[in-house]
């Protein structure tokens, strides 16, 4: 059997059905090629107990608009679905160069969602879920209620291992503020070290939305994100690292009955400009560290209280190590100024 196979061009109606069978053909170890400037209409696509298939595009995307000129996929299945890609008990398998458009009249629940979960239309797993990799993709969300980009351990809430964002863009296709998260790691006790690198966030209610389990987030980039970065339940291990975002409601934050008391949070080298919202980060938990980060309000005349940190509960620790909070906080207040210059070093232990 080939390694490779070329996927059918478009038909210019309902493709699921053809998309589908390709990729069941394409053998464990296999790569299926799209090719250049398509545009596919389709319902959900399964990679199903599958080893190491690609989906990739001959022609890639154009990660600088969404209006990328590579392979679309563009879902027409019905409201409400699991997602535009299900990738279940499937082990390194990827998704490269596609961009995913739910830009229609009708979305389903996330634009990608890797998993462990019974799915009753198929035949028992052989393998498990782990090394999934988004490559080079756009997820185009439709900006409403009831969608995210991508969902991992969403249903098994267990066992999805190193899983990897790289080169991504995740935000609604018209560009303006919508609702929705980019990517959501929900509550598993083995979802070892997701990792989201180079990846743009922009006008979600979440960029990065993390409920439990290691996660780095490292040389992102957003704008207009409600919060870019949120602790939704006891996340493990968490390192946010050298991410420029802007105009964000809060840079980096808990849910507020969500306290992360075994965690251990590292946030460093990170720009935020003209942060919208009542604080900068809130982040309470036991080991939690703020190191060489840059933090801006939008409006300097009226600052927030730009860093709120939460005691930590007994034998924790909070730190805050030279990191620049906007050096013009308000006319004529250098009480205020001192302040902030005072705070820029400091640790505690309890």
């Amino acid at each position: 059997m080939p390694l490779y196979n070329v996927a059918p061009n478009p038909s210019g109606g309902d493709d699921t059905a053809a998309l589908q069978a390709a990729i069941n053909s394409t053998p464990d170890g296999g790569c299926l090629a799209f090719p250049a400037n398509s545009v596919y209409q389709a319902g959900t696509l399964k990679l199903y107990s599958r080893t190491a298939v690609r989906l990739v595009s001959f022609g890639g995307t154009d990660l600088a608009s969404l209006s990328g000129s590579g392979t679309v996929f563009h879902y027409i299945g019905p409201a409400g679905a699991l997602a535009m890609i299900d990738v279940n008990w499937s082990h390194r398998c990827s998704i490269e160069g596609i961009r995913l458009d739910m830009s229609g009249p009708t979305f389903p629940t996330c634009g990608v969602s890797v998993d462990e979960w019974p799915d009753p239309t198929q035949a028992a797993h052989t393998t498990v879920c782990s090394q999934f990799q988004l490559l080079r993709c756009v997820v185009a969300l439709p900006g409403k209620s009831g969608c995210d980009g991508m969902w991992i351990s969403k249903q098994s809430k267990t066992n999805c291992e190193f899983t990897e964002v790289r080169d991504c863009i995740f935000q609604p296709f018209n560009n303006t503020p919508g609702m929705g998260s980019g990517v959501v790691q929900w509550a598993s006790f083995n979802a070892k070290l997701l990792r989201i690198i180079r990846s743009g966030f922009s006008y979600l209610t979440n960029g990065v939305q993390i409920y439990e389990g290691g996660c780095l987030v490292e040389g992102c980039w957003g704008t207009g994100n409600a919060a870019d970065v949120r602790i939704s339940g006891l996340s493990d291990v968490l390192t946010v690292r050298d991410c420029r975002f802007e105009q964000s409601g809060i840079g980096i934050t808990c849910d507020p009955l969500e306290i992360p008391q075994d965690s251990a949070i590292m946030v460093e080298g990170n720009v935020w400009g003209s942060i919208t919202g009542p604080y900068c980060a809130y982040i309470p938990g036991r080991q939690v560290m703020f190191r060489g980060n840059k933090f801006q309000p939008a409006n300097p005349q009226t600052p927030p209280a730009m860093f709120q940190p939460q005691l930590p509960t007994a034998g924790g620790s909070l730190w805050w190590v030279g990191n620049l909070l906007t050096d013009r906080i308000a006319d004529n207040s250098s009480q205020a100024y001192q302040n902030v210059t005072s705070a820029m070093n400091w640790g505690r232990s309890y």
